[in-house]
C-alpha cells in the first residue's frame, strides 16, 4: 500500500542509526600530552537563579587551562551584577556587556575576543561535571576536528510529563550521536558544543542571523558545507545534564522556536531525516483514523505502528546505554503513540501563534 512510501525512508534511516550506535566505541579520555588553552563562551538573559552554581561547576574542572568569557544580553535581572561580583572571585572569568541583542551576535562578540583557539560553547542552565572539559580536550587532541558534538542528557523526575520529554530528548541524542558517526550530522545542542576558532571565523558569515536561534544548528550546517570535520564525542565524562521544561506552554514554545527555524535549513542531511520522520507521523496517524473507520485497515495500521515503535525502542535502547538512562525505554511505547500528534499540533502551532524566546517575540 501507499503508506509504505511514507514509511520506508523513515525505516532505512532508522537501521542506519541502529548501525551506527552498534559499531561507535566508547572514548576513553587520557591524560592531554598537550594543554590548549580553551575559551569557554556563555551568553547570559535573565539567568541570575543559575549563574553561582553554574561558575562553580566550571571552576571545579579537572582542567583548568581556560577562560570563560560571559556576555550578557542586556539582562533585566541581576544577571550582569552577579557575573561582574564573581569575576573578582574566579580569576578565569571575563564579562562582556552585549553591543547587540541575539545569541549569534553574543556568541560573535564572544569568539571575537577569546584567547583559545578551541572554543567551547555552554548554556547557564546546565550542570557540567568535573571531568567535562578534560573530556572535550581530550577528544580535540585526539580527533584534531573543526567541530566537536558533545553528550546532552535531559535528567527527569516523577511527573510522565518529564519523563516523556526525557525519553523524546534521548532519541534526539540517539539521532545526534549516530548522524555524526555515519558523517551527516544533523544536529547539535548549543549547550555543549565546540569548534576551532579559524573554522568559525570562515563560517560565521553563514550563521543565518535573520533567525534568532539556532546558532549551533547553523554553524553545523556551515562547517558541513567548508567541508570541516564533525565528530561526536562519545565519552561518559563529557556528557552534561539539562532539565525539562516544568510546564507544557514553557516545552510547548521551546518546540514551536525549533521548528519555526527550519524553513531556513538548507542542509539536506537534515532536511531527508526532517521529512521522513514527519511524513512517517503523517502516516501513522492517517492509517490510525482510516482503521477507525473501516476495519480493514485496523491489522494494517497496529502492524506498521508496532514495526515502527519496535525499531525506535531499539535504538533508544543502544542510546540510552551510553547515556545510562535505560529506564526511559519504558515510556517508548506511550512516547509512540503521543509522538505522531504531537509533530503535527507543533507544526500547526508554529504557523499560527507568536513564538516568545526569554521575554522577546521573534
Amino acid at each position: 500500500m501507499w503508506f509504505w512510501l511514507f514509511i520506508i525512508p523513515y525505516v532505512v534511516i532508522v537501521l542506519l542509526f541502529l548501525y551506527a550506535w552498534f559499531s561507535m566505541r566508547i572514548f576513553v579520555p587520557t591524560q592531554h600530552i598537550a594543554t590548549p588553552f580553551v575559551s569557554v563562551i556563555l551568553s547570559v538573559r535573565n539567568e541570575e537563579h543559575t549563574l553561582e552554581k553554574l561558575l562553580l561547576s566550571i571552576s571545579n574542572q579537572s582542567y583548568q587551562h581556560f577562560e570563560l568569557i560571559i556576555v550578557d544580553d542586556f539582562s533585566e535581572d541581576s544577571s550582569l551584577a552577579i557575573c561582574t561580583r564573581l569575576s573578582k572571585q574566579f580569576s578565569f572569568l571575563k564579562v562582556v556587556k552585549s553591543t547587540t541583542q541575539g545569541k549569534k551576535k553574543l556568541l560573535r562578540q564572544g569568539v571575537s575576543i577569546a584567547q583559545g583557539e578551541l572554543i567551547v560553547c555552554i548554556d547557564a542552565d546546565v550542570y557540567y561535571p568535573p571531568t567535562w572539559l578534560n573530556a572535550i580536550v581530550s577528544c580535540y587532541e585526539v580527533e584534531q576536528p573543526d567541530l566537536l558534538i558533545a553528550p546532552v542528557k535531559m535528567v527527569f523526575t516523577s511527573p510522565i510529563f518529564s519523563k516523556l520529554q526525557a525519553t523524546e530528548f534521548l532519541s534526539l541524542q540517539a539521532s545526534t550521536g549516530a548522524s555524526a558517526f555515519l558523517n551527516k550530522a544533523i544536529m547539535c545542542n548549543g549547550a555543549n558544543l565546540a569548534f576551532t576558532k579559524s573554522m568559525y571565523l570562515a563560517a560565521h558569515n553563514s550563521l543565518v542571523d535573520h533567525e534568532a536561534s539556532g546558532d549551533d544548528m547553523f554553524l553545523l550546517a556551515a562547517i558541513k558545507k567548508l567541508g570541516g570535520k564533525v565528530k561526536y564525542v562519545m565519552a561518559k565524562e563529557a556528557i552534561v545534564d539539562i532539565q525539562p521544561s516544568y510546564s507544557f506552554s514553557a516545552f510547548l514554545q521551546q518546540r514551536m522556536r525549533w521548528f519555526s527555524k527550519s524553513k531556513s535549513y538548507s542542509d539536506i542531511d537534515v532536511l531527508i531525516v526532517s521529512f521522513a520522520v514527519f511524513f512517517a507521523q503523517i502516516a501513522i496517524i492517517t492509517l490510525g483514523i482510516l482503521a477507525i473507520f473501516n476495519v480493514q485497515f485496523s491489522s494494517f495500521f497496529v502492524s506498521l505502528f508496532l514495526f515502527k515503535w519496535f525499531l525506535d525502542s531499539m535504538l533508544l535502547y543502544r542510546a540510552s546505554v551510553f547515556f545510562d538512562q535505560k529506564k526511559l525505554v519504558r515510556y517508548s511505547f506511550l512516547l509512540s503513540i503521543v509522538y505522531p500528534f504531537y509533530v503535527v499540533f507543533v507544526v500547526i502551532c508554529s504557523i499560527i501563534c507568536p513564538i516568545k524566546w526569554k521575554g522577546r517575540k521573534i
